[in-house]
């Protein structure tokens, strides 16, 4: 199941089974209606690992043609807060177009719509968020290199034109 170097977009919907605020999500997931409004982009529902959630629920809340992964880890790699969460992976380069939480999916297909819209005409493209780990990652990298005395512009960080032949 692959959201990197695919032809379309992954929305990634964090939920869980005993969530109150994630059933007009299921319920969407389980009309093809409700799948509207994510378009062509391709949803994968992730919820928490078989040690927090419940499988045989989920059998009963999850269509059968909806991708469904069961991973902790996921929801700690994201970031996510909670659930019911959305984010909107480009399926070109794997980064994160858009994140958040709502209601339901016509109300966060309406959120991206917006968000891509509102980068769009600013004139620097659609606005990406990366979760919040991602930029951690980034400043420890950053913290990391710099106390090995590499900073911006270090000639390490460019390869030498003998290194490329």
């Amino acid at each position: 199941m692959r959201t990197v170097a695919v032809a379309h977009d992954s929305v990634i919907v964090f939920l869980s089974s005993g969530c109150s605020g994630c059933a007009t999500f299921w319920e969407q997931l389980a009309d093809r209606r409700g799948l509207a409004a994510v378009g062509d982009n391709r949803v994968v529902v992730v919820t928490k690992g078989p040690d927090e959630e419940s499988p045989s629920a989920l059998r009963q809340l999850c269509p059968p043609d909806v991708d469904l992964v069961m991973s902790s880890a996921a929801w700690a790699d994201f970031d996510v807060p909670g659930s019911p969460y959305v984010i909107v992976v480009d399926g070109g380069s794997g980064r994160v177009k858009g994140e958040g939480s709502g209601t339901s999916l016509t109300q966060i297909s309406g959120l991206m719509r917006q968000a891509h819209g509102d980068g769009a005409s600013s004139g620097g493209g659609p606005r990406i968020v990366k979760p919040r780990s991602d930029a951690r990652r980034e400043v420890d990298v950053d913290r990391a290199l710099l106390a090995a005395g590499i900073g911006p512009g270090h000639h390490s960080l460019y390869p030498s034109e003998d290194q490329g032949r």
